[in-house]
C-alpha cells in the first residue's frame, strides 16, 4: 500500500495514475449510473454505484466514516470490478479545522 499526501508526499507514477482513474471512474458512473445512499443519524455513510436500477451489478461502494464531533475522518472506495480500494483519511487540528488529506490504493 502506497501512501500520498498530495501536500508534499511523495509517490509513484503508476499509484498517482490509478487513484486519478478511480476517482474519475467514481464520478462517471455515479453520474450515469444508479447511485444508492444509505444515511446514519443524517450522515451518508455509504454510496452504492449500481450499472442500473436492477441493482444486478454493482460497480462500487463507497464508505463514509465521521468522529464523534461528526467531522469526516475517512471515505473508502472499493471498485467492485477490479477489486482496487482508495482510502482517503482526513484528519484535523486541534480546533477542529481540516489539516490534512491522505491516499492510499491498495
Amino acid at each position: 500500500m502506497r501512501q500520498i499526501n498530495p501536500s508534499g508526499g511523495v509517490a509513484g507514477d503508476a499509484d498517482l495514475r490509478r487513484i486519478f482513474e478511480l476517482e474519475k471512474m467514481f464520478k462517471v458512473t455515479r453520474a450515469t449510473s444508479y447511485a444508492l445512499p444509505t444515511y446514519t443519524l443524517g450522515d451518508l455513510t455509504k454510496l452504492e454505484v449500481w450499472v442500473d436500477i436492477t441493482q444486478a451489478i454493482k460497480l462500487f461502494t463507497r464508505t463514509l466514516t465521521y468522529d464523534g464531533s461528526g467531522d469526516l475522518t475517512s471515505v473508502v472506495t472499493f471498485d467492485e470490478t477490479d477489486g482496487v480500494t482508495l482510502t482517503t483519511t482526513l484528519t484535523y487540528d486541534g480546533n477542529g479545522d481540516f489539516d490534512s488529506r491522505t491516499k492510499a490504493i491498495t
